[in-house]
């Protein structure tokens, strides 16, 4: 395994195998949202039509807007770009913000 410095790619060094490479993440600026229980939900492909409707009704900025934005049929544009429009709003308003540093984030289990 190697953890290569930010900016780096695995092709730099000629890593095989796991590469880390450290990141700025993104976090929910807590005092912006009704709490983290109402912006988080299960990952995109477990999440069922039903449940959807309840994530998207707990907060305006639920991570599932992002993950799995809907597009009005015949509207100009696309879910993806809908999606990339309130990443840059929420981003802009401060409902996201990015890390102060540069780090390896190792997931909870």
């Amino acid at each position: 395994m190697q953890i290569l410095p930010s900016g780096h790619r695995p092709s730099d060094r000629g890593a095989t195998g796991l590469v880390l490479t450290p990141f700025r993440g993104i976090r929910y600026a807590e005092a912006r949202i009704s709490g983290l229980a109402e912006v988080t939900s299960p990952p995109y492909d477990v999440i069922a039509g039903e449940n959807e409707d309840q994530l998207l009704a707990a907060d305006p900025h639920n991570v599932v807007r992002i993950i799995r934005p809907r597009h009005p049929a015949g509207q100009p544009g696309s879910s993806a770009q809908d999606a990339a429009a309130d990443l840059r709003h929420w981003l802009a308003e401060g409902i996201l913000l990015p890390d102060g540093r540069i780090c390896t984030y190792v997931p909870r289990i």
